[in-house]
């Protein structure tokens, strides 16, 4: 009896990449990585679909789909580099702000009246 699967891995708009395994044996593991481009987003969502087949001549069924929910951090150094930037110019814009507030001259009577 020989196994094979046709794997699917689909993100909500962004993706979908697939990749097949040749043979699988009874009892055997397969592992496949699929590399695909998404937006840089802080956590990337999907779903990955598996449908089993009959490789070779072998008359058998072959094992139901199986569907599984992932999330993965995908994140942008680029992005995050330009948000800290971003941030810091805000920061120094608050900072001198207050300390050109804090600095002007202050009036003063050059005439005190005096207490009675």
């Amino acid at each position: 009896m020989r196994l094979g699967a046709r794997g699917e891995v689909s993100t909500p708009g962004v993706v979908t990449a697939s990749a097949v395994t040749d043979e699988v044996l009874p009892a055997g593991e397969a592992t496949v990585t699929v590399e695909t481009e998404a937006w840089p987003v802080v956590l990337l969502s999907g779903r990955v679909h598996v449908t089993g087949f009959a490789a070779g001549q072998d008359a058998v069924d072959a094992p139901g789909p199986v569907s599984s929910g992932f999330q993965v951090l995908a994140v942008s150094w680029t992005g995050i580099v330009l948000l800290a930037v971003v941030a810091g110019v805000v920061v120094w814009l608050v900072i001198r702000r207050r300390r050109a507030r804090g600095s002007r001259p202050q009036v003063v009577s050059a005439n005190p009246t005096p207490a009675p």
